[in-house]
C-alpha cells in the first residue's frame, strides 16, 4: 500500500487523507421522479433533524480548508414543505459562514421554494435533464420536461444568475439530439451545462445505458462545435474511468490542450476555451467530498442503492469521515496500475480494466 499511496500524493500534491473541502448533503431520499438509471436508494430513509445538519456545518467550517462547498441534493431536496425550510436553514447557515452553496433539483419545486423563502440563499442550482423532451421525458418519466421548464422560468424571474443544466450521457444521447437540446437551452437563455458519463457501478448496474465508447467521442467533437460558435458558454464533462468498455484507450484518443489539478482536487483536461473534461473516480470523488445521506450515513454515490454506507456524519469531530474507506480503496489498487499513462484519471478504479 505505501507505494500506491505515495504515488497517489505525488498526483494530488497532498495527502488523501485530509478532510475534503466539499460536502454533499442527500437530505432526503424521496423523489417525484423515477429516472431509469438512479443509483438512489428508493427506500425513503428517516431524515436527520435540521439541527443536526447545521451542527455539522459548525464542525465542516472548522476544516483546514477556507473555501469550502456544500451542495445540497436527495432524492428531491424541495419535494416537501419540511425538505424545503431545511434547505433554506442549511443555505443560511452555509451563506454565513462564507460557503459556496449549490442545489441539485429537478426543478419542479421552485415555485414553492422561492414562494416560501424569497431570498433562497444560493448561489448555483443544477437542474436535472436529459437532453430534448422525447429523450429526457424517455428516461425520467412523461411530463417531466414541460414541468423542468417551468421551473427554469421561475429561477429566471428571480433572477438567479448562475443556473447549469446537468445531464446524464447514456446510450440514448447522440450528437444530433444533444446539438438540438443545447441550442434550446440557449434561446431559453441558458448556455452553462455539466454532462455525466453513466458509469454500471460495482454491480454493473445500467450497462445497458451506458453511452458507447465511439459515440462518446463524436458527442465529444459535437460539445466542441458548439462551445465554438457560442451555442455553449461554458460545459464540463464529468469523465468516470468506468462508464467506458476501454477507458485508456478513449483516452488516448483525447486531445487535451491542458492538464491541471483544480482547487477542489479534480483533475482537469481543458478540451477547448471553456469546455472541461473533469476526470471522477470513487477514490477521488471521497478525497474531494464528504456524501452524506438522509440518516447521516457516509457513503460512495455508485453504492447508495445497495446500502453499501461505511461511516456517520459524527465522525468529521475526529477527522475526515472517509478516511477508512479511502484506505481500503488503495489497498486494492493493483502495482501494474502504476505506470499507465490513465493512471492519475482513474487511479485503479475502472471495473473494465483487466489489470
Amino acid at each position: 500500500m505505501d507505494t500506491v499511496l505515495k504515488k497517489i500524493e505525488e498526483i494530488y500534491e497532498s495527502s488523501p487523507f485530509n478532510i475534503p473541502n466539499m460536502s454533499c448533503l442527500a437530505i432526503t431520499n424521496a423523489c417525484n421522479l423515477k429516472c431509469k438509471y438512479c443509483y438512489q436508494n428508493q427506500d425513503v430513509q428517516e431524515a436527520l433533524n435540521t439541527d443536526v445538519w447545521l451542527t455539522f456545518l459548525d464542525h465542516f467550517k472548522n476544516s483546514s480548508f477556507d473555501d469550502k462547498l456544500v451542495t445540497i441534493t436527495g432524492g428531491e431536496p424541495l419535494i416537501s414543505k419540511s425538505s424545503r425550510n431545511t434547505v433554506a436553514q442549511i443555505s443560511k447557515k452555509a451563506k454565513k459562514e462564507k460557503m459556496t452553496v449549490t442545489m441539485v433539483s429537478n426543478g419542479m419545486h421552485f415555485k414553492e421554494f422561492f414562494s416560501e423563502h424569497p431570498t433562497g440563499n444560493i448561489d448555483c442550482f443544477d437542474i436535472s435533464i436529459d437532453g430534448p423532451e422525447s429523450i429526457n421525458d424517455s428516461i425520467r418519466g412523461k411530463g417531466s420536461y414541460k414541468k423542468a421548464m417551468d421551473g427554469l422560468r421561475v429561477l429566471q424571474k428571480n433572477n438567479v444568475e448562475q443556473i447549469f443544466i446537468s445531464s446524464v450521457l447514456s446510450a440514448s444521447s447522440s450528437p444530433d439530439s444533444l446539438e438540438n437540446f443545447l441550442t434550446e437551452m440557449a434561446g431559453k437563455g441558458v448556455n452553462n451545462f455539466v454532462f455525466h458519463c453513466l458509469a454500471p457501478g460495482q454491480k454493473r448496474k445500467n450497462m445497458d445505458l451506458m453511452v458507447q465508447d465511439e459515440n462518446f467521442l463524436e458527442i465529444l467533437t459535437l460539445l466542441q462545435k458548439v462551445q465554438q460558435d457560442g451555442t455553449a458558454k461554458e460545459v464540463i464533462v464529468d469523465v468516470y474511468p468506468s462508464a467506458f468498455k476501454d477507458f485508456e484507450k478513449i483516452s488516448s484518443k483525447i486531445y487535451l490542450e491542458e492538464i491541471f489539478l483544480d482547487e477542489n482536487n479534480f483533475y482537469i483536461g481543458v478540451v477547448g476555451k471553456n469546455l472541461f473534461l473533469r476526470f471522477v473516480n470513487d477514490i477521488n470523488l471521497l478525497i474531494t467530498t464528504m456524501y452524506l445521506s438522509p440518516n447521516g450515513s457516509t457513503y460512495l454515490p455508485m453504492e447508495q442503492s445497495e446500502n453499501r454506507f461505511f461511516g456517520s456524519i459524527d465522525d468529521i469531530k475526529k477527522g475526515n469521515p472517509n478516511k477508512n474507506k479511502v484506505t481500503n480503496l488503495i489497498k486494492n489498487i493493483g502495482l501494474d496500475c502504476l505506470d499507465k499513462q490513465c493512471f492519475k484519471f482513474c487511479l485503479g478504479q475502472n471495473i473494465f480494466c483487466q489489470n
